[in-house]
């Protein structure tokens, strides 16, 4: 079975030769969600997909991006049997957010980011230079999950322009994410990585997180 990745080059070769339906269409959002579907299964998280390297001009822009050292903070993700401990970079400000875990190479099992907002938000998560499939539990302010989702890496298509792969982008992500609820807080982790530690996806919904500085837990 192609990946999403995959199947999303494909689709923009032809909508290009009016072959498919319009990109962020109806009809495109309907059938990515149906791939999504098959591919992720009843325990969530990408089951086939594995990270994608970056092309010869993503990697000239990832070049140009900026490190940041962004804060470490230990997370305890708490269902009525378990607990469970991973570590995490905290995206607090606005540049860090936008940031994210753009032209990451890997994100090692059992580690993530956190992002956390001023107030209740429905900002939508893209994979624009994101090269790794994530799983995003969606938090309120209590650290309570109120939804969760699945997104592919967003490769860029043979010679899209930069700003034809950020539309694209865009529209993966709100078709993605329409029905997501107001939330406080995001937590990004490796796909498949909760499925793999037994969680089922009724378990990951009702998870409660909790997080602080190492060594203040």
């Amino acid at each position: 079975m192609p990946t999403i990745s995959q199947l999303i080059v494909v689709v923009m070769a032809l909508v290009s030769a009016g072959c498919a339906p319009e990109v962020g269409s109806v009809q495109w959002c309907k059938g990515l969600r149906v791939d999504m579907q098959k591919q992720t299964g009843a325990r969530g998280g990408l089951m086939s997909e594995s990270h994608l390297s970056p092309s010869r001009q993503d990697a000239i822009d990832c070049a140009r991006l900026p490190v940041l050292n962004l804060p470490q903070v230990e997370i305890h993700l708490t269902t009525l049997q378990r607990t469970l401990r991973l570590a995490a970079e905290h995206a607090v400000s606005q540049t860090a957010r936008e940031h994210g875990l753009q032209c990451r190479s890997q994100l090692p099992p059992g580690t993530g980011m956190l992002f956390s907002f001023e107030q209740d938000t429905r900002s939508t998560f893209w994979m624009y230079k994101t090269y790794l499939p994530l799983d995003l539990l969606y938090l309120d302010e209590g650290g309570a999950v109120v939804a969760d989702s699945t997104l592919p890496p967003c490769p860029r298509p043979k010679d899209a322009s930069d700003g034809q792969w950020r539309s694209l982008c865009l529209q993966q992500a709100r078709c993605l994410q329409s029905d997501i609820p107001p939330f406080r807080h995001v937590l990004e982790l490796p796909a498949g990585w909760l499925s793999k530690q037994g969680l089922g996806r009724e378990q990951q919904q009702r998870l409660r997180l909790q997080w602080a500085a190492p060594g203040d837990t």
